[in-house]
């Protein structure tokens, strides 16, 4: 059994004080109105009574249960002024009072109880659905990080994704200059940190540009333009992020752990077939001949340069100054046509004149942040 503090018994005894007093009261507005019915006051007595059970609880019902039977017996109970209860009906008057205590102040504190389980189920179950929710969104945003937006979504409502087929993209792939020599001095922690380092970055400029980042291999970062969502403007996007990761590569301090690291970049626009493979890990990859061209042009670019193919170069020409290379020989024995991206045109140095230009062609603003054509210059081979 729970004991009261004494808070709580100094309030219980001023409620039954509270309670034989409201029945004296009740009574003397009775004798008062001259209404002396033995049987109409103990009508409004268990009414009182009721009412105490209900409201505050046991003791104090059974403290208006006896103040009724007394006052009963003594103001409306023939012979009136006399307190005696030895008769029959007396007794009666007595148990009934008693027993409309305890009965409705159990039920009372039943109906409490069930109202108080109730409400604590009901805060359990928010609190639940809080923490199923917070647990919806931690997964959404893990598979956010893993596949695009939209395949995201696909994956969650139909289960699986289907292959796309996107005509027309444009696949950037980049590479360490110098990173198989650091590879074997540095340590494996220091290694890995200075690639998230690197990442990172290249995370915050793809996602800035609009690109989608695919996927990074060892030293090797690999994003595109133009997918999942398709719009125009993506040859001049991805060769955009690639000019300024290129310069954050040529501009950043050394840091605690000093590399000497140039980056080779290549890119190159064609159509792709893209889908999710897998099911114990889900992977969003991207397959094609287009795919495999943008390795080569990057494995036969420059250090700390940005080289493009000639699909490219045509659709990026009226918005950036190039610089032939003629036919190179690829790894796969390919002479192809290479350019490699000098900087934003001269007559398109001015932003406002460079914005204006990407308005008339793509029905659009460029890239928020956009750095300005002196800044993007290419950086001198290491």
């Amino acid at each position: 059994m729970k004991l009261m503090r004494p808070k709580q018994v100094l309030l219980r005894t001023m409620r039954s004080i509270a309670t034989a007093g409201g029945i004296g009261a009740i009574a003397a507005v009775l004798l008062g109105l001259k209404l002396g019915s033995d049987t109409a006051a103990a009508i409004i007595f268990m009414l009182a009574i009721l009412c105490a059970a209900i409201w505050w609880g046991l003791p104090e019902a059974i403290a208006g249960a006896l103040t009724a039977t007394a006052v009963l017996d003594y103001y409306f109970v023939p012979p009136v002024g006399s307190f005696e209860i030895d008769h029959i009906d007396d007794w009666i008057d007595l148990i009934a009072f008693l027993a409309t205590a305890v009965l409705a102040s159990e039920l009372s504190a039943r109906t409490k109880r069930s109202q108080a389980e109730a409400i604590s189920r009901q805060k359990e179950l928010e609190v639940s659905n809080h923490r199923l929710e917070d647990e919806r969104h931690r997964a959404e945003g893990l598979l956010l990080n893993i596949l695009p937006a939209e395949v995201a979504h696909e994956l969650q409502f139909k289960g699986l994704v289907s292959p796309k087929y996107f005509e027309d993209v444009t696949v950037m792939f980049t590479d360490f200059v110098g990173f198989t020599t650091s590879a074997e001095k540095l340590a494996a922690e220091d290694l890995v940190s200075l690639l998230n380092e690197y990442f990172t970055a290249f995370d915050e400029i793809t996602k800035r540009h609009g690109l989608e980042k695919m996927k990074t291999v060892g030293d090797s970062y690999m994003c595109i333009g133009g997918m999942p969502v398709r719009h125009p403007s993506h040859p001049v996007d991805t060769v955009l992020a690639a000019l300024e990761m290129v310069r954050f590569v040529a501009e950043k301090p050394p840091g605690n752990v000093p590399v000497d690291w140039a980056m080779r970049v290549g890119i190159h626009t064609g159509p792709v077939v893209a889908g999710v493979v897998g099911t114990l890990k889900f992977a969003f990859d991207i397959w094609g001949d287009t795919v495999n061209f943008s390795s080569r042009m990057e494995s036969s670019g420059v250090a700390n340069r940005v080289n493009i193919s000639e699909r490219t170069y045509s659709r990026v020409k009226d918005f950036f100054e190039c610089e032939p290379r003629g036919k190179i020989l690829t790894k796969d024995k390919r002479e192809v046509d290479m350019y490699l991206v000098k900087g934003i045109l001269p007559r398109l140095a001015v932003p406002a004149e460079f914005a204006r230009r990407y308005d008339v062609y793509f029905q659009k603003s460029p890239p928020a942040d956009r750095p300005a054509a002196p800044d993007v210059k290419f950086a001198a081979a290491r």
